[in-house]
């Protein structure tokens, strides 16, 4: 099999060959096995539950400790525990599916998680514990900050016990005006607070003033979707953002690459407006309201005349969404780390819930961007924004005008007259009945995507010379026809 083949299809020998890296970095670092897993803290958690099937979710980073794990916690205890891999989504999402399917009582998540809200189990969330240089850190954030700055400290919630040892050392070195990542300047409150506040100012023309204006972000963490979600959020509501990543002792200032990043989102808007036919790609099970907004999204992409299709295909790659060329833009709902793909991969752009929305609605983007679709859900495009739509548009992506509704409505209305009393009245009657169109949908999207097409089939052979006369053909079996010499 060669490599142009291997593109588009999954190699069998590679998959079984594959190896993945653990990473087991409690077993170099100064911090005991029990810290880093809370040990503890989890047993207590399944005691109060009085849980008795736990189910222990694990990155392919940590699967090496997932046995160790599992015997620690199972010390005394009468609970089965069951030891589940990543989703088929992402790692940062709780797989409530799989741990339904072992009728688990809890679920505990280890490592890195979005915290999506989830709404059928009871889940624990143990996020681990890394080792943080804190002087070259420490070094860092003097090189970019003087003491008069307000700064919001946080970073990966792996290093949440290392900052708040950096957060007393800044107070002790006169810096005054940081506050530690927690409460209202945690990161998760921060994204579900500028969400409101985009959401709250959709319709108001005054430019509102964020609460996090004044403040600056300094992230501890490396280059990661969890920390491209957050700063692309924050881009516009705070005075600056910065990263330090602890592996590369880099400082990087995350706001020229967050406008990079907002253009490109730009021009998917762009071609969102341009698109006929929309592909709902399902990117979770267990978010909450999640079919809330399927349901949501179908609804305007069918009244704003655009044709969907709703797909479940499990984790995303170019190769399953190719085999779908009709489909000229995915939108995907997934959780907020998930929900961005740049890739180039991809034959089609693929955007979030938040872009559609921008694409289907009259409203022009002003660079806020929502990553949470939940927040979405209070969003509801009026009937006069969606009807503008059905006309044609210059497409900034063409240069050409666009007419991307393919569905058209009509109405059908039957108008009786007053009830008649005898026989001939009622025959005459039927002169008077009147039948309009009143509500009828006609789609086009058969035609169109045969119009689309680059392959329309075996064309019809024409006939260039006359038709032959008719002849007896061979008789007899297929071993031996008549007039067929014998070996």
């Amino acid at each position: 099999m060669d490599k142009e083949t291997l593109s588009f299809s999954n190699n069998e020998k590679e998959v079984v060959q594959r190896s993945l890296k653990s990473n087991r970095s409690c077993k170099d670092s100064n911090i005991s096995f029990n810290e880093v897993y809370e040990i503890a803290d989890t047993r207590d958690f399944i005691l109060k539950g009085r849980f008795q099937r736990v189910a222990l979710q694990f990155p392919d980073e940590l699967i090496g400790d997932a046995s160790e794990v599992s015997i620690c916690l199972g010390k005394d205890l009468s609970a089965t525990f069951f030891i589940l891999g990543d989703t088929s989504y992402g790692s940062c999402c709780v797989d409530e599916i799989t741990a339904q399917h072992v009728n688990a009582d809890c679920l505990i998540h280890y490592g890195h998680s979005c915290l999506s809200p989830i709404g059928r189990l009871p889940v624990k969330y143990v996020f681990g514990r890394k080792n943080l240089d804190l002087e070259r850190c420490l070094e860092a954030f003097e090189t970019v900050y003087e003491r008069e700055n307000q700064v919001i400290l946080t970073g990966e919630q792996c290093y949440a016990n290392a900052l708040d040892e950096m957060f007393f050392e800044l107070v002790s070195r006169g810096y005054d005006r940081v506050v530690r990542n927690g409460k209202e300047y945690s990161k998760e409150y921060m994204t579900k607070a500028i969400n409101e506040d985009i959401l709250r100012d959709e319709d108001s023309e005054e430019q509102p003033s964020s609460i996090y204006e004044d403040f600056s972000v300094f992230y501890v963490g490396k280059e990661s979707p969890a920390l491209t979600t957050f700063a692309m959020t924050c881009h516009l509501h705070v005075a600056s953002f910065y990263s330090y990543d602890p592996l590369k002792h880099k400082v990087i200032h995350q706001s020229p690459g967050t406008d990079a990043r907002l253009r490109c989102r730009y021009m998917v808007v762009q071609k969102a407006k341009d698109a006929s036919v929309i592909g709902i790609v399902v990117g979770t099970l267990g978010v909450s309201r999640y079919l809330e907004m399927i349901q949501h999204m179908r609804k305007i992409i069918k009244k704003a005349g655009r044709k969907s299709y709703t797909f479940v295909i499990g984790k995303l790659n170019p190769e399953k969404l190719a085999n779908f060329s009709e489909i000229e833009l995915f939108v995907l709902v997934s959780c907020p780390e998930n929900s961005l793909i740049e890739s180039k991969d991809f034959y089609r752009p693929i955007a979030t819930p938040y872009e559609l929305y921008l694409a289907l609605s009259s409203n022009i983007w002003n660079k806020k961007w929502i990553t949470d679709f939940s927040s979405i859900l209070s969003l509801r495009l009026k009937e006069t924004e969606l009807s503008e739509k059905n006309e044609p548009h210059f497409s900034l992506v063409t240069g050409r005008l666009v007419q991307p509704s393919i569905t058209k409505e009509e109405h059908v209305q039957v108008r009786n007259e007053p009830p008649l009393y005898n026989g001939q009245d009622l025959i005459k009657s039927s002169e008077h009945r009147h039948l309009s169109v009143m509500h009828r949908v006609h789609s086009i999207s058969a035609n169109f995507h045969k119009n689309e097409r680059n392959w329309h089939g075996l064309s019809e052979i024409k006939a260039q010379t006359q038709a032959a006369s008719l002849e007896i053909g061979k008789s007899g079996i297929a071993s031996q026809y008549q007039n067929e010499h014998k070996h």
